[in-house]
Order: C-alpha cells, then structure tokens, then sequence
C-alpha cells in the first residue's frame, strides 16, 4: 500500500500533463471535451493565482479544494477553500481559510477591478463562519 501511494504520489505531475494532453487533443470533438479541459484551465489558473499571491509569508503545501465559480457582472468570481501548511518541522501546522478572486470574463487591455484581488477570510475563525 505504502508503495503504491508513492507511486500515484510522484507519478501525479505525469498523470495531470497526460490528462491535460488528452483535454487538448480531443477539444474539438465536443462539449464535454471542451468543458473538462475549461474545468482543466480554470484549476491550473487558481493554483497560479493562490501560489502566487497568497499572503502567508512560509507557506507550503498549498492545495485549492471546494472550487466554487459563477458569473458576477463582467467577472467570473471564484469561491474556494484554500489548504496550505506554515512553520517548520515539528512546529508544521495546516491551515484552511477561505478565498475568493475574480477575473474579466472578456480579455481586455484594461484591468480588472479592485475587488478581483485574492482576498482570503479573516484567520482563526472556524470554515463555517468564514
């Protein structure tokens, strides 16, 4: 068991590339093609966002979980929980806060609205409540 969770583990990076080769490769062969590789898309764009901007100084291990996405006037709002670690070794603690960010639904040259920044919910309160 331990060997094959190690497998998986360090064989993931390759299976999401295959998948998303897949994705590309069959796009035009439908909607629910195009659909999954959107779905793809949108995933690999909010772990660059939250990887990129999250605002704990140390964090590792950083993973998007519960995505939840609509359509807020000219904007795609996201809504997800994010799952990240802070200290070091035996002081390693997880953390789960909830985050939102928005983006334009139409590229432009202008950029996007100040309430499409990456905000996350105030610390310490229990997910529920955030």
């Amino acid at each position: 068991q331990l060997l094959s969770h190690r497998v998986l583990r360090y064989g993931s990076g390759f299976l999401h590339l295959t998948l998303l080769g897949t994705s590309i490769a069959l796009v035009n062969e439908g909607w629910p093609y195009q659909a999954a590789l959107a779905a793809q898309a949108a995933w690999l764009g909010l772990a660059a966002a939250g990887k990129l901007r999250l605002p704990v100084p140390g964090a590792a291990s950083v993973r998007v979980v519960d995505l939840l996405y609509g359509i807020e006037q000219q904007n795609y709002r996201y809504v997800f929980a994010a799952e990240y670690t802070t200290g070091v070794l035996r002081t390693k603690t997880g953390v789960r806060r909830v985050a939102t960010f928005c983006e334009p639904r139409e590229p432009s040259a202008t950029p996007p609205p100040s309430n499409c920044e990456l905000e996350f919910a105030p610390d310490g309160l229990p997910i529920l409540d955030q």
